[in-house]
């Protein structure tokens, strides 16, 4: 049906076209592995997280809030003018 300078014109454009596609695969696989990074950071934080006893869970919160309270005073008068800092910008808008 087709000579056979067409067929082999036809073989190395496909041969090309199969090329680039491999090459893409790669570059795509190396950028995915790039992007996920922190995502797989993220979930194994989550994952020691799960494994710390609900004990230590439950000590952490009141110690993480005496500790922001005696290293940055300042922030609870921060956090408690953030509502009308946050109405009066939003009346400027």
């Amino acid at each position: 049906m087709y000579p056979h300078p067409d067929l082999t014109i036809l073989a190395v454009k496909k041969h090309a076209l199969m090329h680039r596609i491999r090459v893409r695969r790669e570059e795509c696989a190396v950028h995915v592995h790039e992007v996920l990074k922190p995502a797989e950071w993220a979930a194994g934080m989550y994952a020691k997280w799960q494994a710390v006893s609900p004990f230590t869970k439950l000590a952490a919160v009141p110690l993480g809030l005496l500790v922001t309270r005696k290293l940055m005073p300042k922030i609870g008068t921060l956090i408690g003018w953030a509502p009308m800092a946050l109405k009066v910008f939003r009346a400027f808008r």
